[in-house]
């Protein structure tokens, strides 16, 4: 699982048009994206859904309350303002190598442009745990 925090800080709505994995990937793949709220409790303390256990996230852990609000990530409008997880599996296509790549490349629109960024730091997904 990958997570990154996507912020919106402009006065337009975002709207993602493609996630992907960059071309110099190795041995993994990317699932499925969704975009994910950000859970906050009542002292504003903040967790994000992603790469801790279990998995899929349940009902006795506490980001599990906005899994259940997820959305698929392609097509999905983060407003302005607004910070929001982004959230992906990834799977090794190899049984000996660990997988790598880089961040997530991220495709979106806001304003009448579209724009293309690659989120870091970079992954490494191995094949023994």
């Amino acid at each position: 699982m990958g997570e990154w925090a996507l912020e919106n800080h402009s006065r337009s709505v975002v709207t993602i048009q493609g996630v992907r994995l960059p071309a110099d990937v190795r041995d993994m793949r990317m699932t499925k994206a969704w975009l994910v709220p950000i859970y906050r409790d009542s002292q504003g303390n903040y967790e994000l859904v992603g790469a801790g256990f279990p998995w899929p996230p349940t009902s006795q852990w506490v980001p599990a309350r906005t899994w259940d609000k997820r959305q698929a990530a392609v097509g999905a409008a983060i407003k302005p303002g607004e910070t929001i997880t982004l959230a992906f599996g990834v799977t090794r296509t190899s049984a000996t190598k660990p997988g790598r790549s880089g961040g997530p490349v991220i495709v979106y629109s806001a304003g009448g442009s579209t724009f293309t960024v690659q989120k870091s730091p970079s992954m490494v997904l191995a094949n023994k745990c």
